[in-house]
C-alpha cells in the first residue's frame, strides 16, 4: 500500500473529498506512477505564449490527478489536487497538435460531463520519463483511443492485469 495522500476529483476537475491511497485497494507499483510534468493551462492557448504549469502527477489505476506540489508524507499533510481525469474517459492519446509544444509533448482529449464537452491536457513530461507515462496510460485507455504513433507502447495485458487487481476490492469504499 502506498503512503501517498490523493484527492479524488470530479468530472469538471475540481477537488471533492480527501482520499489517501493507503485506503485505496492494493495497487502493483507498475500502475502508480507519480513525477513532475509541464502542462498547458489553457485548452485555447498555444503552448508558447501560453500559461504553462509545472505539476506534480500522481496516476493510479484509472485516475490520473495532478498537483502544485507533492504531498508531504513526512508530515502527513495532503495536497488539493488542481485537477485530474479518469483514463476511461480518454478518446485520444497521440503527438501533440500544437507546433509550439516540446517534441517530447503528447495530448490526452478526455470527455466529461457525460459526453457533452471534451477537454485537451497537453502534457510534456522529462524526456527521461515519457515512455513510462505512455507506456502506463497507453495500456489502460481504450485501445481505439491510442494514436498509431504510439502503439508501440501498449501493453495489452496490463489493463487486464489491472482489473483484476482491482476487482476483488471494488465493493469496499
Amino acid at each position: 500500500r502506498s503512503n501517498i495522500v490523493c484527492f479524488n476529483v470530479n468530472e469538471r476537475h475540481r477537488p471533492s473529498r480527501a482520499v489517501k491511497l493507503m485506503d485505496a485497494p492494493p495497487m502493483d507499483t507498475e500502475f502508480l506512477k507519480t513525477g513532475w510534468m509541464e502542462k498547458s493551462g489553457k485548452a485555447d492557448t498555444k503552448w508558447k505564449g501560453g500559461s504553462i504549469r509545472r505539476r506534480w502527477f500522481v496516476s493510479t489505476g484509472y485516475v490520473v490527478q495532478y498537483f502544485e506540489r507533492p504531498p508531504d508524507v513526512a508530515n502527513n499533510k495532503a495536497r488539493t489536487a488542481r485537477g485530474g481525469f479518469d483514463l476511461r474517459s480518454v478518446t485520444h492519446i497521440n503527438p501533440s497538435n500544437d507546433y509550439t509544444a516540446p517534441q517530447q509533448a503528447f495530448d490526452v482529449v478526455v470527455t466529461l460531463d457525460e459526453g457533452k464537452s471534451m477537454r485537451t491536457f497537453t502534457v510534456c513530461p522529462p524526456t527521461a520519463e515519457r515512455e513510462g507515462w505512455l507506456r502506463l496510460w497507453v495500456s489502460i485507455a481504450k485501445q481505439s483511443s491510442i494514436s498509431s504513433d504510439f502503439e508501440d507502447y501498449r501493453d495489452p495485458e496490463a489493463l487486464h492485469k489491472m482489473q483484476q487487481a482491482i476487482e476483488p476490492h471494488a465493493g469496499r469504499n
